[in-house]
């Protein structure tokens, strides 16, 4: 491990601090790349994502400190996040999602392909927060004989860190593979003549949903059963929202009902 990377006097910087900066500024790029290959405004895309970043912070921070209170007691070591590091990401990235939606709603953009790049975006900006994370040791799972020890423990432990860092990276490399290709997967066109987008930032949620339930699991304590049911939850809702955005036969038919409930009005 290796929280502090420069030590001068009282002066510091930490590693959680410094990759997460990094994170966001190679998230950026990937974001305008993406944006600028879809002909959208720079303008509104460096906006958009600075305010779905500020809000991934605001509401991430302020739901980790109102879950570790005991650790700050004060406003100042609350939004001290290079000193004292820490974001629920869930809540950050659910905060920043809606943002996400309200500006691509607001500019009328194509709603999932704007969600399909942000998801690559988000899963680049993951990986370094991981990173970071891991070398700052601050999140150690359950006991466990296999695991690894964490400075300050005595015990082996699931290294939760380690494990985020290889999900991310492996959520970054497959979302960013099927939006460049999901127009080519057969599978996944089925009867229509051209495939639909979002199945990137759907395969992104499957795999958060995934990292909900190894947290709920693998985390210090008792099993937390709520965020493994919305592990669970957001799962099935993924594979749901795939199967009902592919071209298959069984979106057919659900489309059919559909239309005939309509003339029947």
């Amino acid at each position: 491990m290796l929280p502090t990377l420069i030590s001068i006097g009282s002066f510091r910087i930490y590693s959680y601090g410094v990759m997460l900066s990094l994170g966001l500024f190679v998230g950026l790029y990937y974001f305008w790349k993406m944006g600028r290959d879809e002909h959208w405004e720079e303008i509104a895309l460096f906006d958009g994502f600075f305010l779905a970043l500020l809000t991934y912070y605001v509401v991430g921070r302020v739901g980790y400190v109102l879950s570790n209170w005991s650790e700050f007691q004060s406003l100042s070591a609350a939004f001290s996040l290079l000193s004292r590091p820490g974001i629920a990401h869930y809540l950050g990235i659910a905060g920043s999602l809606v943002m996400v939606i309200v500006i691509a709603r607001a500019k009328n953009w194509e709603l999932w392909k704007v969600l399909d790049a942000f998801t690559v975006a988000l899963f680049m900006i993951l990986v370094w927060g991981s990173l970071g994370s891991l070398l700052n040791g601050s999140n150690p799972g359950r006991v466990v004989s296999w695991g690894a020890t964490y400075p300050g423990l005595t015990e082996k432990v699931f290294p939760i860190d380690l494990w985020s860092l290889v999900l991310a990276i492996l959520g970054f490399g497959v979302t960013s593979k099927i939006r460049k290709n999901f127009r080519f997967y057969s599978w996944y066109k089925g009867e229509q003549s051209v495939a639909r987008d979002g199945l990137a930032a759907c395969v992104g949620l499957l795999f958060v949903g995934v990292y909900y339930l190894f947290r709920a699991v693998f985390s210090a304590g008792a099993v937390n059963w709520l965020l493994f049911a919305a592990g669970a939850f957001l799962i099935l809702f993924s594979l749901g929202l795939i199967y009902r955005r592919s071209g298959r036969s069984g979106g057919r038919v659900v489309q059919f009902f559909s239309i005939k409930r309509r003339i029947r009005r």
